[in-house]
Parts: structure tokens; C-alpha cells; sequence
């Protein structure tokens, strides 16, 4: 306790000292356990805990030193001028321990290139999650490697041992840290969600589209990265060529030209990209070489803001997935039936035919060479095929949303209403324009807020347990509140393709003003 309040008159004395005196520093120094060394021509003053001194005040004025003496109840003994000497320092530095100190100094953190370059890596990350409504940790740990140099292709040089990704020194002084921090996530990623058969093109192709997509994030450096493409990347498939370089600088060169209010747009449209390919990671679709091919060509179409398509993409308010992958597995089709690729011709058919349902409406079924009835059968045949389900791990998945949500999109809820006083009437008519029967149709009128009507009575005026054209109900409602009202109605019916699955979905019918 003493010794505490011997220290707080000491420290008020270095308050005092360096307000009123100005030097350069003012440091209170306690003097180490059985430490003795005598300062000076003052033998008297003998520096030891166990002697008078317990603290000593240093007072710097660049060339020489004052030293102040303290006992250990903080009384001043006397104080000394000293010669400023590297040894004198380090003598005193030695000898005593740092109490307190004025100016108060910012403590210095010294990091290492590493751990600066982990830090840059790990918020360009974060800041690509969050544009891209994803979260997607990168596996690898980035560590600067003296004995790596930049080398101008889509790795920059960069190497992969184990779990850490190898990066040169001299990465950041060329201009290619960003770019490099943005492929290797977009390169990870794509990895992860894309499975290809076993080709050493497959995971080149792979490159070649992190680098677009990097270029599609960060457009203002597409120029450099148009460096780092393939020479003359071509790759030749049973005699026929398919040269992905030209595709690759046509939207590279697009993208060098792209205004700056452009730039929301495209990033925009890189979201709903990410989130369209998820589907293959989500039913487990593993791609051939012709497929994956389609997939590069088809991202260098989506993304050329010169091209018509850029142009769909971005003006379809509606989900583009189905569209996307059927014009991918349609593009194979013909070239697996060009090439006498027999197995992918059967597989690609089955993809498009899927597909193909989520782009039609109810007007286009009828140029369809099937009905619907025999797209199920068929469907249902081609998915138990080997050369189909062993490529798709949830193809049963897969083709159940699929056709399930055709389904519902191809039926018509309608209601009409009369208000008579304090009566409200809802007639529900439902068609199914489709050849195929619902089974175990089921349906349920909801309305909110719930207090604003109470139904009374309502009446079938067809009935049947499926559904195979079409059903009316009559509603009749007492009004308990004026107001707004939104009517909905929730339908169910057996899953054509899983039987033990049922399909349900809300279907929001009209908003009624009650005056």
C-alpha cells in the first residue's frame, strides 16, 4: 500500500515535470530487485530496492538526461544532470523497469507480410459473400513465399501445397493481388459446386471461367486479366474443335468497355448467375466435357454486354435457371447427336426435356409432340436409366420440383365476389388444362386478416376426389369488418413422379375492398 502511494506522488511529479518543463520525455522508473550500480560522482545515491532510491524520473532533453531520486515513500532525494550516452541508457534501461511515461505513445504493432496479406485476403472474401448473398469460407490459408515469382497465366504463380495456397512476394508490386485474392474464390468455389467427369480439361475450363467471373466482379480490371487467358486454348472432341479463347476475349474486351453505370447491373446479374449454378451442387449434376463446355460458351454469352443475351437475362424479372440450363443441355443435344455420342445424346434429352417444361406456358404445351401424361411416363422411364441416375445423384429430386411446379403453373384459380350488404359470396372456380388427372386433390380457402369475415357456408358445385378439368366452390361470408381482404387458396395433390410425396402450394386469388 505504501508503495502504491509512494508511486502516485511520483507520478504526479512527471505530470508536473512535463507540463511545466517541456522536454522531450518524462519516464518514472522503479528500480529492479537487488540491482546496484552507482550513478555518476554520487556515491551516496546507490541504486538498490533495498537502499534509500526505490524510483528514479527521467527527464529527457536530447543531449543530456536529468535523473530524479525517489525513496520508497515517494519523497524526492535530490536529481542529477547526465550526458545523454548510448551506455548510460543502456545501463539504466537495465536496471530498472518502465512505470509510466509522457508523451503517452500509440504502441507499435509490427505485422508480417503473411499477416497483412491473410487480412486483405480474408475481407475480399468477406465483401464477396456479402454482393453475392452467399457464405462460402475459402479453404486455403495464403502465405508469401520468397522463392515463388509472378508469372503471367490464371495462377499467377501461385501454388497449392496441402491447405495453403503459396503466393509470390513480388504478387502486390505487379498489380495482381486482387485479381488473384477474387479467382482463387470464385476457382474454389466452382469446384466445390461443379462436378465433371474425370478429363484434364474439365478443371481448365473451370480456370478459365473463375477468370471471367472475376473479370464480371471487378471490371475495371479486365484488361489485366485478358493477360492472364489461354494463348489459343482449343480442345478437340472427336474430330470437331471448340475454341474457347475467342469466347473468352470476345467478353473480356466487352467488359473493358463497360460504362461505370453499367457496373450494378452486370453485379447484379453475377448474383443471379451464382445462384442458378447452385442447382447443380443442390441434385448433385455431374458434367461431361461437351457439357461443361456449353456451360463456359453459354457464361461468356451471359456476360457479353454486347450480346442478346445479356440483354434476356437482365430484363427477366422471372427465374432465368430453367432457361439457362435448357439452352446449355440443348446445345449438347445436338452436338452428342453430331458426334454419335450415344449415352450423352440420351442423357442431354433427358435434361432438356425437364427443362424445357420450366421456359413453356400453357399455350406453348400444345406444340409439345407429347402430352404431358406421356412426358411423366417418359420421364419416369428415362430416370431410372443407368446412363441418366448415375450422373445425377437426386435425379428423383430433380424431376419432381421440376414437373410438380409446371403443374401448378399450368392451372387456373379464379374467384368471383357480389357484396350484398353484409354478405360477401366467393365463387372458386379451379381448370387443369393439362391431360393429366390430379390425385387426391385437395384445396383450402384462406383470407387475412382473419376477423374481417367469418365463413358461414359453403357448397361444392362439382365434386370430385382428383382433379381433371376442373371444380367450383361457393363461399358465403358474414362481413364483421370494413376494410381491405386478401384471399388465397392452398392446394395439394399426390406427386407424379414420388408417390408417397405430396405437392402444396399457396396461390394468392385477389384482394377485395369491403367499403
Amino acid at each position: 500500500m505504501e508503495t502504491r502511494k509512494a508511486f502516485e506522488k511520483v507520478r504526479s511529479f512527471v505530470d508536473w515535470e512535463y507540463k511545466e518543463k517541456r522536454p522531450k520525455s518524462v519516464k518514472a522508473l522503479r528500480v529492479k530487485s537487488k540491482t546496484a550500480f552507482t550513478i555518476g560522482a554520487l556515491p551516496d545515491y546507490q541504486m538498490r530496492s533495498h537502499g534509500p532510491i526505490i524510483f528514479v524520473v527521467v527527464s529527457d532533453y536530447g543531449d543530456n538526461l536529468t535523473v530524479y531520486f525517489f525513496n520508497r515513500f515517494g519523497d524526492k532525494l535530490g536529481s542529477k544532470k547526465y550526458e545523454s550516452t548510448p551506455k548510460f541508457r543502456k545501463e539504466l534501461a537495465k536496471s530498472t523497469t518502465l512505470k509510466y511515461h509522457l508523451p503517452k505513445e500509440e504502441k507499435i504493432i509490427y505485422e508480417d507480410t503473411t499477416s497483412v496479406l491473410q487480412k486483405e485476403f480474408s475481407k475480399l472474401h468477406q465483401q464477396l459473400n456479402h454482393k453475392l448473398g452467399i457464405s462460402y469460407k475459402y479453404p486455403y490459408a495464403p502465405l508469401v513465399d520468397n522463392t515463388l515469382k509472378f508469372t503471367v497465366n490464371s495462377r499467377c504463380g501461385c501454388k497449392k501445397i496441402k491447405n495453403e495456397l503459396h503466393i509470390p512476394s513480388d504478387l502486390k508490386e505487379k498489380g495482381y493481388f486482387e485479381i488473384t485474392a477474387i479467382f482463387e474464390w470464385f476457382h474454389s468455389y466452382l469446384m466445390l459446386i461443379i462436378s465433371t467427369t474425370e478429363d484434364a480439361n474439365n478443371e481448365l475450363i473451370i480456370s478459365e471461367l473463375s477468370l471471367l467471373l472475376s473479370a464480371v466482379y471487378i471490371p475495371e480490371h479486365a484488361k489485366n486479366i485478358l493477360k492472364l487467358i489461354n494463348i489459343d486454348y482449343k480442345i478437340e472432341i472427336r474430330g470437331q474443335q471448340f475454341n474457347l479463347t475467342q469466347s473468352m476475349k470476345t467478353v473480356l474486351t466487352s467488359l473493358t468497355e463497360i460504362p461505370q453505370m453499367q457496373k450494378s447491373e452486370l453485379r447484379f446479374l453475377l448474383k443471379r448467375y451464382i445462384g442458378v449454378l447452385e442447382l447443380l451442387k443442390k441434385y448433385e449434376i455431374q458434367f461431361s466435357l461437351i457439357e461443361i463446355i456449353q456451360l463456359f460458351v453459354h457464361s461468356c454469352e451471359v456476360f457479353n454486354s454486347n450480346n442478346d443475351t445479356y440483354v434476356l437475362y437482365n430484363s427477366k424479372e422471372e427465374d432465368i435457371t430453367g432457361y439457362f440450363y435448357f439452352r446449355i443441355f440443348s446445345r449438347s443435344l445436338e452436338l452428342a447427336k453430331q458426334l454419335e455420342m450415344e449415352e450423352l445424346a440420351y442423357k442431354t434429352f433427358f435434361f432438356t426435356t425437364i427443362f424445357g417444361l420450366t421456359i413453356l406456358d400453357s399455350k406453348e404445351i400444345e406444340t409439345i409432340d407429347k402430352s404431358l401424361t406421356e412426358i411423366i411416363d417418359n420421364t419416369q422411364s428415362m430416370m431410372n436409366n443407368p446412363i441418366v441416375y448415375s450422373q445425377i445423384g437426386k435425379i428423383d429430386n430433380l424431376a419432381s420440383d421440376i414437373l410438380s411446379k409446371y403443374i401448378v403453373s399450368q392451372l387456373s384459380l379464379n374467384i368471383q365476389h357480389a357484396i350484398e350488404g353484409n354478405a360477401l359470396n366467393v365463387i372458386l372456380e379451379i381448370q387443369n388444362p393439362t391431360n393429366y388427372p390430379l390425385q387426391d386433390f385437395s384445396y383450402k380457402l384462406s383470407w387475412k386478416p382473419q376477423n374481417r369475415i367469418m365463413l358461414t357456408t359453403s357448397t361444392d358445385i362439382s365434386k370430385s376426389r382428383d382433379l381433371h378439368e376442373r371444380l367450383k366452390r361457393n363461399y358465403l361470408f358474414d362481413i364483421q369488418n370494413r376494410g381491405l381482404i386478401t384471399i388465397s387458396c392452398v392446394i395439394a395433390f399426390n406427386d407424379p413422379l414420388i408417390s408417397e410425396k405430396i405437392i402444396k402450394k399457396s396461390v394468392i386469388l385477389d384482394k377485395i375492398n369491403i367499403n
